[in-house]
């Protein structure tokens, strides 16, 4: 059903074309250059190291060229892979006797706005490599014989060190790696269990290190926005977290105004906090004697140590960006298949007030979820990729009759440049804007279109006087429409 609509864009983001450029390989430099390279050679403000990334975007260019229907494709399939890992974790995490938690967790994750925030633009497919590699990292660590063996297994450890060639946000896995061996490995004592969470942390952290070591080399630090890292205090780290849970809770501004939306929440919050008082008084009396209640409660803290990394991380980048929920999305899905789990366990039990609070419960988590999913692609059309597409492929057409019509020397002005299709008023919207182009992406689509000519793509300055050199057409942007 995303793929229906998917297929008809345009290949959309102001890094897209840049990073198909810059990643391509036509030569044994180029393939070095996959593992060697700055990301878009520098075109951009920021400076990151992300050669999976690059890799993936030189598979596509080798098979479709800049067909975009290849790129999009490539998504859905990376998505689809990430939906089947995390399925896959929720399955290990909440035990083999869970039954309906790890589909809701699974429906959850699927059937939320968020991934139609990142599926359109090829750019952001950083967030579907991380989830997909991140998850199967969890899960083939909590997979039994993993956790039996003393020695610590490598494959998650080199789905670690892939995780975070593909985006420096995979850093947090180790930690996730740890409180995932020290919640489930099967050791009763305590010392126990934390020797063997520290021996299974080690090959993650030296995936980690091959990586962040790889990166000082090619950008000569860190690098980043320049934004990272600076002034993360209380304040920040307070916004970052509120917005992000603001966003996951209710992702459209329609529910952010609506009463219903917030009762809803409200409600579940107080028949939820009611049900863990119940929990608990039963664990103390140890009346409780579901084998499943220790899976779901490590499964719980799994996710919550999920969130509070991915927040950290976000508030050290110092960015927030709509498509960034969907890898904090993950842990809100898991939290999701955690209480369902519980909740219709507890709807079995025959004790009345269990199954009216239980039932309860349900009904108000189903309400919050289908207020939520309503909102998913797979339901609501999102009429600005549409624009976008429409606007990218007119501007472009335009620019390619003129640069194929020019001889050098030869100043081509280019039509309005479309930078972002705005939200749909009155309509559920993509929260970041649709992004189209920019003058570095033009510059790059002109490289990948035009290779055996010299097109130089720049901004008209005021006062104009820009000239191009003999040998080159020089295609100067007027006019933008920062919004259309």
């Amino acid at each position: 059903m995303l793929f229906a609509q998917m297929r008809h864009y345009a290949l959309l983001g102001w890094d897209t074309y840049p990073i198909i450029l810059t990643s391509r390989i036509q030569s044994l430099g180029d393939l070095l250059g996959t593992f060697t390279e700055e990301l878009m050679d520098g075109r951009y403000t920021g400076h990151f190291y992300r050669p999976l990334l690059n890799a993936t975007f030189a598979l596509d260019y080798a098979l479709w060229g800049i067909d975009p229907v290849g790129y999009q494709l490539t998504s859905i399939v990376l998505f689809a892979g990430s939906a089947g890992a995390f399925y896959l974790l929720s399955r290990r995490s909440l035990g083999s006797s869970a039954t309906v938690g790890p589909l809701a967790a699974l429906a959850c994750f699927v059937l939320q706005p968020w991934p139609f925030e990142v599926l359109p633009v090829p750019a952001r497919r950083g967030e579907l490599l991380i989830i997909l590699l991140m998850a199967l990292a969890l899960a083939t660590q909590l997979a039994p014989r993993a956790l039996a063996r003393r020695r610590p297994p490598l494959l998650p450890a080199a789905f670690t060190l892939l995780a975070v060639a593909a985006k420096e946000t995979a850093v947090i896995l180790p930690l996730l790696a740890f409180v995932a061996v020290l919640l489930y490995t099967p050791q009763p004592r305590p010392l126990a269990r934390a020797r063997r969470a520290l021996l299974a942390v080690i090959p993650h952290l030296v995936g980690v290190f091959i990586v962040l070591a790889a990166r000082w080399g090619v950008l000569g630090g860190l690098g980043g926005h320049e934004q990272a890292l600076m002034g993360v205090g209380l304040q920040r780290l307070g916004r970052a977290f509120g917005g992000m849970v603001r966003l996951l809770l209710l992702p459209q501004p329609a529910m952010q105004t609506s009463l219903v939306a917030k009762g809803l929440l409200v409600g579940l919050s107080v028949v939820l906090l009611l049900g863990i008082v119940m929990w608990i008084a039963r664990a103390r009396q140890k009346r409780d004697q579901d084998e499943s209640r220790p899976h779901c409660a490590a499964a719980a803290v799994l996710a919550g140590c999920w969130l509070l990394a991915v927040g950290l991380m976000y508030a050290v980048a110092g960015r927030g960006e709509s498509w960034y929920l969907l890898l904090p999305g993950v842990g809100v899905a898991l939290l999701v298949g955690v209480l369902v789990e519980r909740l219709a366990r507890d709807l079995r039990s025959g004790a009345a007030v269990r199954s009216l609070v239980a039932a309860a419960a349900l009904v108000l988590l189903l309400g919050v979820l289908g207020w939520q999913a309503r909102y998913s692609a797979a339901f609501c059309r999102y009429q600005e990729w549409e624009r976008a597409t429409s606007a990218s492929r007119q501007f472009l057409d335009k620019l390619r009759e003129g640069i194929a019509l020019a001889e050098p020397p030869t100043l081509v002005i280019a039509p309005p440049l479309p930078m972002w299709a705005e939200p749909s008023k009155g309509r559920p919207h993509i929260r970041g804007g649709a992004p189209t182009l920019t003058d570095y992406s033009v510059q790059a689509w002109a490289e990948l279109t035009f290779p055996d000519r010299r097109v130089r793509v720049e901004f008209a300055r005021p006062g104009g006087g820009q000239r191009p050199a003999p040998d080159e057409v020089l295609v100067l942007i007027g006019s933008r429409l920062p919004w259309f």
